[in-house]
């Protein structure tokens, strides 16, 4: 009798140890399904976080030459300062000293996205989504420019539309709204308001002709603040002049 309790006692703890193996063995393989889960979900968080922050390190272009003018600021943060938004160990009268050589980079930064558009259109490939961060090259180096997606959008947009060689009272409309585009930029970021000027150089209207027709590329990433030119004869006044001419 002693030895059949025995026996039955040696039984059920085998069976208790088998289940106990059982559930460890289950536990450990629904930890191992979670955990890649898991992984791939933080990932994927710290990714989005990058994207979204303003500060994450594509404000900042590796295979440029940084341009030491701007004190190791670029992106978001040379906007925010422009902005006069407060930058931790940075003095705010900073903004004061950096605002000519900041006028030059903006002015860039428009002509380009501009030309970007306009290129788009003659090329007949549809417009794109227009970027609002962009290297932009000076004598000095490089930093990367931002500024605010609807003005981004905007400047890109005049840009197409005037690639499409609208009627001059459309090429009126565009410039209009170029101008107005950039003036936000540089009203807030303290700079003359010469919206127009940029304006009337990027979209010629009637009997004129755009300065930037004749220049290189490399020749339009040097330009800086906007330059005054006479306004050309349109072409069709010239084919009248050597029509009179032969007569």
């Amino acid at each position: 009798m002693d030895t059949f309790l025995l026996f039955s006692i040696l039984v059920l703890i085998s069976i208790i140890v088998v289940l106990m193996l059982t559930l460890v063995d289950q536990m450990r393989e629904v930890k191992n399904a979670v955990a890649p889960e898991a992984t791939q979900q933080a990932g994927a968080s710290e990714t989005q976080e990058g994207e979204d922050d303003p500060d994450a390190p594509a404000d900042r272009d590796p295979a440029a030459s940084p341009d030491s003018a701007f004190a190791g600021l670029s992106g978001k943060r040379l906007w925010d300062l422009m902005t006069g938004k407060p930058l931790p160990d940075l003095d705010p009268q900073k903004a004061i000293e950096l605002r000519p050589r900041y006028q030059v980079i903006l002015t860039k930064h428009i002509e380009e996205l501009f030309g970007e558009g306009q290129g788009h259109a003659q090329s007949g490939g549809g417009s794109k989504p227009a970027a609002n961060r962009r290297t932009i090259s000076g004598l000095r180096g490089s930093v990367v420019s931002w500024m605010p997606q609807p003005q981004a959008d905007a400047i890109y947009k005049a840009g197409f539309d005037a690639g499409m060689q609208p009627p001059a009272q459309a090429a009126s409309v565009i410039r209009a709204n170029l101008a107005e585009a950039c003036n936000a930029l540089f009203s807030r970021t303290g700079l003359d308001p010469n919206g127009q000027a940029v304006a009337k150089k990027l979209v010629p209207t009637s009997g004129e002709e755009s300065p930037l027709d004749n220049l290189s590329a490399e020749e339009l990433a040097m330009l800086g603040e906007p330059s005054a030119a006479p306004a050309l004869e349109a072409p069709a006044n010239k084919a009248n002049t050597s029509t009179k001419a032969a007569a």
